[in-house]
């Protein structure tokens, strides 16, 4: 019972990320291709949950887990740039997103770094939702925006500026972090999908109050 519950977990997992992958790419391009990039990147990043690579000493990377998502996230922001969709006031919250997911993150001897996943959510759907509204922008541009926001957050806050105030607080431990880790759990690839979502329905809300 408990395998068939942990693979339908993890399908619903993978057909959301896809739906957000989708969505976004969707916005810059034809339905056609947009579904077929999508459905690749997804096969890509599954495959790429197999592959971890060591970086320095005590630190690892999951390819899937981690440079996937940054790669797409560098990507659509590169686009939102060149589409004239963001400016200072998307650094400016970016900036926030990453300080309030470093501040809530905390190291478990043992076991890593972790954060509380509501917590990310509501700081990125949140932000993002805000950034939206203050642009003025049509509403779909929520999920690259929440996304993005994620992404960069959980990788930045977490993943590369905790690990090294940890790893430079206990610097004589032999202390190993393997950023992306937890695969299609890890919180890069769980937040990234689950907050365009609430962002979306924090504009919608927001729209009609």
């Amino acid at each position: 019972m408990a395998s068939w519950t942990t693979l339908l977990t993890k399908v619903l997992i993978t057909l959301l990320y896809f739906l957000v992958v989708y969505l976004m790419i969707s916005l810059f391009t034809d339905y056609k291709y947009s579904l077929f990039l999508s459905i690749a990147l997804t096969v890509f990043t599954t495959y790429c949950f197999r592959k971890t690579v060591r970086v320095i000493n005590g630190i690892y990377v999951n390819l899937g887990g981690s440079l996937v998502p940054l790669s797409l996230s560098i990507t659509i922001t590169i686009l939102l740039w060149l589409n004239d969709l963001i400016g200072i006031g998307y650094v400016f919250l970016l900036f926030l997103s990453i300080v309030l997911v470093f501040l809530g993150s905390n190291y478990i001897k043992g076991y890593g770094i972790g954060a509380v996943l509501l917590h990310v959510l509501l700081v990125n759907s949140g932000l993002s939702a805000i950034y939206i509204d203050y642009k003025d922008l049509n509403i779909l541009y929520t999920v690259p925006i929440a996304y993005t926001f994620s992404v960069y957050s959980v990788l930045i806050g977490i993943d590369l500026l905790k690990v090294l105030y940890i790893k430079r607080k206990y610097l004589y431990e032999n202390i190993s972090f393997e950023i992306g880790g937890l695969r299609i759990y890890d919180l890069i690839l769980l937040s990234s999908i689950l907050s365009p979502s609430l962002a979306l329905a924090l504009v919608i809300i927001g729209e009609g109050i």
